[in-house]
């Protein structure tokens, strides 16, 4: 039994990964999730439109999250771009999502732009901005709009679940969809970019030293700006939260290292790695190679015991952070903050917290509007409790204000 729809010319969305990928977290979400029996449709509802008469028939409880299933397409192939919506329409009803019957007559941006609508509407929050890269292949597509027909975007530099949902002032700003393609939020405004690095490369080529060269280059950046948290500091907090999810097969053997100390030996063996590589930029590495100098390094320092499962552990670390890297761009702020954020971003972009948000944003000046540019990993400015020091050094009085996104 499959839950994927036919949709136009017979085609499924890549059918190996429907079965291993969205079946089974869709029937995840259905068995964890209470679903009462539908009510019998009345006469007059039935005479009304499909659409409208499944609605009334489904429960009126919002099931679960429709964005994190609609994100699950996104890396998949697709005969017609608006099909990677339309194959897993029927599921997002059965969530309770309010969303129009597939119709291809629609344009493509048309389509993308229903479906963010309607996640932002039944999953009453912002997690669907997580995934925006700033970056699309469809004109006009709104900026809030995430690009499904991209089947590499650029990696989330931080998940949304990991920190804390913003919800302040007490009294929440209205979050709205206007005509479809405008994003009305509450939010403040706390900083903006001053200077940016060389963007990192594209995770899904081959590795090459000229990408070590670039992280190198990002390093001085750090230790130039940073003065009292290094780049140790700096590298272990962006990859704590998605570590731990990582399966490292060395640390059934080992000791599981802090990501302090993976990260300081992972900086060492990118330096001796560099210092001993094929001076050739177009020249192919491995994590491993970057793992047999973290070794050394380790070895070195005294850790014989532990030298060699510390290279290990790094070389899966390597893996990892070239992931959260992947076309990203290290950025210093008038204030002194620094952070990582997609490669689409522009010295004079704003940082902005938005009502419903759990991770900073850039946004940019578009006349009256704005556009929004992607989330963006400040040191010292995530959500980890409701409070971070970039939004408690803007001040008490904090402006909030509406903004509308294009």
């Amino acid at each position: 039994m499959h839950f994927l729809t036919l949709v136009k010319d017979y085609t499924r969305v890549d059918y190996s990964l429907d079965r291993t990928q969205v079946h089974r977290q869709m029937w995840r979400y259905i068995r964890h999730v209470r679903l009462y029996k539908p009510h019998r449709p009345s006469a007059d509802t039935m005479e009304s439109s499909s659409r409208e008469a499944l609605q009334t028939a489904l429960p009126k409880t919002k099931l679960t999250n429709c964005t994190a299933m609609l994100l699950r397409t996104r890396k998949l192939d697709a005969t017609d771009p608006r099909d990677k919506i339309f194959a897993i329409h029927g599921l997002l009803l059965v969530l309770g999502a309010c969303l129009p019957n597939p119709d291809y007559s629609k344009s493509t941006e048309k389509v993308y732009r229903e479906a963010a609508a309607a996640a932002i509407a039944h999953d009453a929050r912002l997690h669907i901005l997580g995934s925006i890269t700033g970056e699309s292949l469809i004109k006009d597509l709104p900026s809030w709009v995430p690009d499904w027909s991209c089947n590499q975007p650029i990696s989330e530099i931080a998940s949304w679940d990991d920190y804390v949902v913003l919800s302040e002032p007490e009294t929440m700003l209205r979050i709205s969809v206007i005509d479809g393609s405008r994003l009305t939020l509450g939010g403040v405004e706390v900083d903006t970019i001053q200077e940016h690095s060389v963007a990192f490369p594209d995770r899904y080529h081959d590795n090459r030293i000229s990408e070590i060269k670039t992280l190198l280059g990002s390093l001085n950046m750090l230790e130039k700006h940073c003065q009292h948290k290094g780049p140790v500091e700096f590298f272990s907090g962006l990859i704590k939260k998605p570590w731990p999810r990582t399966r490292s097969p060395l640390k059934m053997f080992a000791k599981d290292f802090s990501v302090q100390v993976l990260s300081a030996y992972w900086i060492k063996g990118l330096k001796r790695f560099e210092e001993n590589s094929d001076t050739l930029p177009n020249a192919r590495y491995s994590a491993s190679d970057i793992g047999y100098w973290a070794g050394k390094c380790a070895q070195e320092d005294g850790l014989t015991l532990g030298g060699e499962y510390i290279g290990g552990d790094v070389r899966f670390f390597h893996k990892l952070m070239r992931s959260l890297l992947d076309r990203k761009v290290m950025f210093r702020t008038e204030r002194g903050y620094l952070g990582i954020a997609s490669r689409a971003l522009q010295i004079s972009d704003r940082i902005v917290y938005f009502q419903g948000a759990s991770v900073p944003m850039l946004i940019r000046k578009v006349e009256s509007n704005w556009r929004l540019v992607a989330p963006a990993y400040i040191q010292d400015g995530m959500l980890e409790d409701k409070t971070n020091k970039l939004l408690a050094s803007a001040g008490p009085d904090l402006n909030w204000k509406e903004y509308v996104l294009v």
